[in-house]
């Protein structure tokens, strides 16, 4: 398996940009749902196509869909945020081609006084844990589901869990809406972390960050293949994606709903 550290992104930016290959299949990339609530892969896959013409056809398919296709050999490209699927396409040896092209970090905030000690927790699902147990508000974010989807994330590695009602609220509107009302409530919630970084309220603070789930990183491979000839555009594309432009791309994908990217090597 292949690895292009950060110190070779300009030589892969040069090859990306100078070369073609022989024939320009159309390049698979099987894609996860959660994935494609953020944009990336059809980003990714329109920015590609257009600056190399060569057709890109993107499939929302299950981390079940991936690891068959790993098994049939299929040489596919694959873009996907799932530890548990990364760990074991690496330990079946079916990555032809891996890289971590950008992460996701999330915070858990709450009152600077944290009368549920979140800040001592051992992982963030032991920190959701103590604020159901402690009888302390979480305000939920409704209204932005990626926020939405990495909180449901951490109740489902808890053994405790939330009950409707005064303390646990439904919290509507952007980023910085959640904290303002998680603040006026003295109540915890999960944000991302340029929200947390720029618009903290003064009666808040980070409690957890830096920990799986709040740590995310999204990966971009190739699959291994049967057929080296065919496999030529997906190499390709893993190597766009990887390059100059391609981390553009990445970069710009930053909005109202859609927290921001990191990517690695500091941009």
């Amino acid at each position: 398996m292949k690895r292009f550290p950060c110190h070779l992104l300009i030589a892969v930016a040069l090859v990306a940009a100078c070369r073609r290959p022989q024939q320009s299949h159309p390049v698979v990339v099987l894609t996860t749902q959660r994935v494609t609530t953020m944009g990336i892969t059809h980003s990714l896959a329109e920015g590609f196509h257009g600056q190399t013409a060569v057709p890109v056809q993107v499939r929302i398919v299950s981390a079940d869909d991936i690891l068959h296709a790993a098994e049939t050999r299929s040489g596919a490209v694959v873009v996907y945020r799932n530890p548990g699927l990364d760990e074991e396409l690496q330990k079946r040896n079916a990555l032809r081609l891996r890289n971590v092209f950008a992460y996701e970090d999330y915070v858990i905030v709450g009152p600077r006084r944290d009368p549920a000690h979140v800040s001592t927790a051992k992982s963030a699902a032991d920190a959701f844990e103590r604020i159901v147990k402690r009888r302390r508000v979480f305000c939920s974010p409704v209204d932005l589901p990626v926020l939405l989807d990495v909180e449901h994330e951490i109740w489902s590695a808890a053994d405790e869990k939330p009950q409707s009602g005064s303390r646990y609220r439904s919290c509507h509107g952007n980023a910085t809406d959640v904290l303002t009302h998680a603040a006026g409530l003295d109540a915890y919630t999960v944000t991302d972390r340029a929200t947390a970084e720029a618009k903290l309220p003064k009666q808040s603070r980070v409690l957890m960050r830096n920990v799986p789930i709040l740590h995310s990183e999204y990966v971009v491979a190739q699959l291994e293949t049967a057929n080296d000839s065919s496999s030529k555009s997906a190499e390709w594309f893993v190597e766009w994606v990887m390059s100059t432009r391609g981390r553009e791309f990445v970069n710009e994908l930053h909005s109202s709903t859609v927290p921001k990217l990191y990517l690695p090597g500091g941009r």
